[in-house]
């Protein structure tokens, strides 16, 4: 395969289709030229574990080249997600008490619950219609919900005074996701930079405002801080206020572009099955399988990308050093010999048969939306809280419905490819 190939099957944002196809063709994992860079695929769940057992004790990832040029030119500090090695060890396990603690997440449960209802409050003006701008909705909520999770109760009781915090925060992570996608298209960012293009300045002024417009409200946050929130038991570490800020400034971009995207899917499914909707609503322990089904289908991320720190063989297939390593997220979420019935939405199948088996699915193993191992997704439980509690909410007051169809593109990552046009009607009696 080689780049022309991948163009001509709908270029960047259709390549998880791409792969897909050449992963029917060629097997579980193999080795693709596709331009400025070659990659190894894997899309087998045996064989991706065995990829994080590789990883190292400081794996690497792939930043995308504008982020990157971005932090180079400017000096500029950034979270977890830019680091690597000893940096990135240091700091990951600080966060790692905290941010994957369950204790961490319980303790912020009352202050969820209100944030939720305050989404359900706040789309009452929709009552019969159209949500107005979905994404920039889910957006708000987002950045909302892991803006309390740092700053613990206080939040609820000075939401008003973040609220156009919150507006700013989501306008800009938008138009620096929006910016970011179309240069990660682009074959040379570096170029596009030195000739000074509309895109890359584009580009540039909105990180700089987003950076900016974060470390403004982690500022403000500091000195409204409870004892159960987030940045207080960060800031009991005594780690340098820039790097704190760094840190969490990056979580708050990381929901935007996450965890708002992961809700619409979720509304648009439930909002294309209406029998769905109602059994979820007999049956609420069915909910942790919405999220669950969402996310194999929808995966935060179509491909996680680990950089190997030394040659490998892995069921003789030959990895080199430093091998960029793909995974397959799309392609392993819908394997029929794992998932009976892939293609459809399906929440009960995530429902337990016994002790360790699922109803319907074969390998769950599979199943690794927020990747494994020592780099995986730091925010995986605020994410996990944020949709199981959003959703059931949703559900309990309003009857959902998706006006229109419409199919996943790739833009960093997986996002419809036409806005999600969600009708919704209050359930009250």
């Amino acid at each position: 395969g080689t780049s022309l190939a991948i163009g001509a099957a709908g270029g960047a944002p259709k390549l998880h289709e791409y792969v897909d196809c050449r992963h029917k063709e060629l097997g579980p994992i193999f080795r693709e030229n596709m331009g400025a860079v070659t990659a190894v695929f894997v899309s087998d769940p045996s064989l991706i574990r065995k990829v994080f057992l590789v990883e190292g004790k400081f794996p690497k990832h792939f930043v995308p080249k504008a982020w990157s040029l971005y932090n180079e030119l400017h000096n500029c500090k950034r979270g977890l997600f830019f680091m690597e090695g000893e940096e990135w060890y240091k700091f990951r396990r600080v966060m790692n008490k905290y941010f994957l603690s369950p204790e961490s997440i319980t303790n912020l449960k009352e202050l969820h619950e209100d944030l939720v209802g305050h989404l359900i409050q706040r789309w009452k003006r929709f009552d019969g219609e159209e949500v107005e701008d979905l994404e920039y909705e889910f957006y708000r909520h987002s950045i909302s919900f892991v803006l309390g999770s740092l700053i613990g109760n206080s939040y609820w009781n000075k939401l008003l005074e973040y609220d156009p915090y919150v507006d700013e925060l989501a306008r800009k992570f938008q138009l620096v996701f929006e910016t970011s996608s179309k240069l990660n298209v682009l074959p040379s960012v570096k170029l596009v930079q030195r000739l000074g293009l509309p895109v890359w300045k584009t580009f540039e002024s909105a990180v700089g405002a987003s950076l900016d417009a974060s470390r403004n409200v982690v500022r403000k946050a500091f000195d409204d801080l409870s004892q159960n929130g987030l940045l207080y038991k960060l800031a009991s570490e005594n780690m340098p206020e820039d790097v704190t800020s760094a840190l969490v400034s990056d979580l708050l971009i990381a929901a935007g572009d996450t965890t708002a995207f992961t809700s619409q899917w979720a509304v648009y499914l439930l909002g294309r099955n209406r029998s769905v909707q109602e059994a979820v609503r007999r049956d609420k322990s069915l909910i942790r399988g919405v999220v669950r089904e969402t996310l194999r289908l929808f995966p935060s991320a179509a491909f996680i990308a680990r950089v190997l720190p030394n040659a490998e063989t892995i069921d003789g297939y030959d990895l080199q050093k430093e091998e960029l390593v793909l995974l397959s997220l799309y392609t392993a979420g819908r394997d029929e010999r794992v998932y009976p019935s892939a293609d459809q939405f399906l929440p009960d199948r995530w429902t337990k048969e016994g002790t360790a088996r699922y109803k319907g699915v074969l390998d769950v193993n599979s199943y690794l939306p927020f990747a494994m191992g020592a780099r995986s997704c730091i925010g995986a439980r605020l994410a996990n809280a944020q949709l199981n509690m959003t959703i059931a909410q949703l559900l309990e007051n309003y009857d959902l419905d998706a006006m229109e169809e419409t199919d996943m593109v790739l833009r960093l990552v997986p996002v419809p490819s036409k806005p999600v046009r969600l009708k919704i009607r209050s359930r009250e009696k």
